[in-house]
């Protein structure tokens, strides 16, 4: 009878230290930062700012991007992805960081900022999935640290040129895109051009059809017309309808004034916003109007990449700066070690627009 008691008890005991086994699996899931910047944080980062954190229960730190402006108990501070770029849990408003765990989804590897949303909305969009809710630790509030968007624009003027072929190139050898303000492609080798810009995923601006200043600022109607005009060649070149453009010039210059007078960029602001256009000027400028350009020129962007959370770069595709891909791939390279990301302007979180001329 001792013996049938004795083994009852052993077997007790091994499923009751199965279960806190298990449990403690169930509890200590992985979660580790991302250097890689997977895809779903790759899309979803960025929007607020970017902030390290730590866990009591987990080895950190990890990386997530908080919405501060979510104070309601029944929305989230942020959701969390898996390396799948599937919903896997998410951190609420009591700063407890909370996993639905599922078969398919073992390991947790970042967490990502999101808008607003409910947790039913949440749980309801995993109902194909065994899942279980669970908190694995808490935010530790003293381990927070700030920092800034490190997120580079890099924005091409002045084509269709054969040099932007060189300058695609570079790009897709980085895995990266950018934008491109081109004037009108006014015939067959352009239209290739413009056509390769859509077709490798980069942005597609206006710049206006002509860039003739003596043209399009000699009054705000004449500005609003070759911005259509150059609107219309490119929908009919690619298929592509967009409405950012950039002023040639920018919006500060003073050319203008000669032509429309001194009010003619204020209005033409104006007029092509009640037409639904935007435009963007820049903040990092390496200089390349010159002559010749040598490569060490364009190391004034990585510079000047340290003057603003978001630093939109203007560079001309120029036929004679033959420097500019060498130049542009060792500027990408070493922004990149430096932790910078790029993007296309249609995704800054902060206008970069000059005041116009007075």
């Amino acid at each position: 009878m001792n013996n049938d008691l004795n083994n009852s008890m052993q077997k007790n005991l091994t499923i009751l230290f199965s279960l806190i086994y298990i449990l403690m699996l169930l509890v200590t899931v992985n979660i580790s930062p991302v250097n890689n910047y997977n895809k779903a944080y790759e899309n979803i980062q960025s929007k607020n700012e970017n902030t390290f954190i730590s866990s009591k229960n987990i080895k950190g730190p990890i990386k997530y991007s908080k919405n501060k402006e979510d104070n309601a108990i029944t929305k989230t501070v942020c959701k969390i992805y898996d390396s799948k770029g599937e919903l896997s849990g998410y951190i609420d408003n009591n700063e407890k960081i909370k996993i639905i765990k599922t078969k398919e989804n073992k390991d947790i590897i970042s967490y990502a900022n999101t808008n607003k949303f409910s947790i039913s909305e949440l749980l309801s969009s995993m109902t194909n999935k065994n899942k279980d809710l669970f908190t694995i630790g808490e935010v530790n509030k003293n381990d927070i640290k700030s920092r800034k968007l490190k997120k580079i624009y890099l924005t091409f003027d002045d084509g269709p040129t054969k040099m932007t072929y060189k300058v695609l190139k570079v790009l897709k050898k980085n895995n990266i895109k950018a934008t491109f303000f081109f004037n009108g492609a006014k015939n067959n080798e352009g239209k290739k051009v413009v056509n390769e810009i859509v077709k490798e995923g980069h942005l597609l601006a206006l710049h206006t059809y002509s860039h003739d200043y003596k043209k399009v600022y000699k009054s705000p109607k004449a500005f609003l017309k070759d911005l259509e005009k150059n609107r219309i060649n490119f929908l009919k070149a690619t298929g592509y309808d967009c409405r950012i453009f950039r002023f040639p010039g920018g919006t500060n210059n003073t050319v203008s004034f000669s032509y429309g007078g001194k009010k003619v960029i204020r209005k033409a602001i104006k007029l092509t916003k009640s037409h639904g256009y935007d435009y963007v000027d820049w903040n990092s400028f390496p200089d390349d109007v010159g002559a010749k350009m040598p490569k060490k020129q364009y190391n004034r962007i990585i510079k000047q990449a340290k003057w603003n959370d978001e630093s939109v770069v203007l560079m001309h595709v120029f036929d004679r700066n033959t420097a500019l891909p060498k130049g542009l791939d060792h500027v990408i390279k070493t922004l990149k070690k430096q932790g910078y990301t790029f993007d296309t302007v249609d995704n800054l979180n902060t206008p970069v627009k000059f005041a116009p001329a007075k």
